[in-house]
């Protein structure tokens, strides 16, 4: 949650420049606010969880006017989140956004809030406040249904377990920040592929011996044929012929190796 301060300008301010402002307004803000306020206008009940600071009270107040529930919003004498964005005549914007009291969040204050909720409810979330990881893990276990809006992005996500996420909340932006592809059909199948779901500690074990198996056999029928080959070869004298089937044994004994090193340390392809 924050309060946002909206500066407009001619143009975005670049380093050593002063400008003035033809206008200031203040608004709440925050993408965890905003997503809380636009579900309860659609009609859902929505119950937000956060800390305001001292400055919190047009945070409130706009809580309280969407029919926000406000019950887990608690308030520090301190300073709030806050926003000072600048917009340009071409509608263009720039913003610094300061954590204030949505990174003091506690592992206290997170179970507080997950006792009262479990299997079946959603928990909305976004990359604005800390202790990401310790909320997606205690959620989950909770059998709670987890969207997330990965934004800002930054390395605190590489903490959290994405393959737990329910469903996701992104741009093009922040899906090729996650995917590294730009095109929005590309951005999509990698996500499906990459985020397919939890499957559980005995799912991850049963994807692993599988794949294993799979790719192992395969080399080992290879490396069978080769055998028989050589073998045949060897009995018909066929001593030119033998140098390339032994190549291919070398080979299909090489993928082999390389499926057990793959599966079952860090080395990946």
């Amino acid at each position: 949650m924050n309060v946002d301060y909206v500066y407009s300008v001619d143009h975005i301010i670049v380093g050593g420049e002063t400008q003035h402002s033809s206008k200031l307004e203040v608004f709440s803000g925050g993408k965890g606010l905003n997503q809380s306020i636009a579900l309860a206008k659609a009609g859902v009940p929505v119950y937000h969880a956060g800390i305001v600071g001292s400055d919190g009270d047009i945070l409130l107040d706009a809580c309280k006017e969407a029919g926000v529930n406000t019950k887990y919003i608690r308030r520090l004498p301190v300073k709030g989140g806050h926003t000072m964005i600048q917009v340009d005549k071409n509608a263009q914007n720039c913003i610094i956004l300061y954590g204030g009291t949505n990174q003091m969040q506690t592992r206290e204050f997170v179970d507080e809030v997950l006792a009262d909720f479990g299997e079946g409810d959603y928990l909305l979330l976004q990359n604005e406040i800390n202790m990401l990881d310790y909320i997606i893990e205690q959620a989950y276990e909770k059998k709670m249904k987890i969207v997330m809006n990965p934004s800002p992005f930054d390395d605190k996500l590489n903490t959290c377990d994405l393959g737990k996420i329910y469903l996701f909340l992104l741009n093009e932006i922040e899906g090729e920040q996650i995917t590294g592809y730009k095109d929005k059909d590309q951005i999509l199948d990698a996500m499906a592929h990459i985020f397919s779901g939890y499957p559980g500690v005995l799912g991850s074990v049963m994807v692993r011996i599988s794949s294993f198996l799979v790719f192992l056999l395969s080399d080992v029928v290879l490396l069978c044929f080769h055998i028989y080959v050589c073998v045949y070869l060897f009995s018909k004298r066929e001593r030119r012929t033998l140098k390339r089937v032994k190549a291919g044994y070398v080979i299909a004994a090489a993928g082999a190796a390389f499926v057990v090193i793959s599966q079952f340390t860090l080395f990946k392809h």
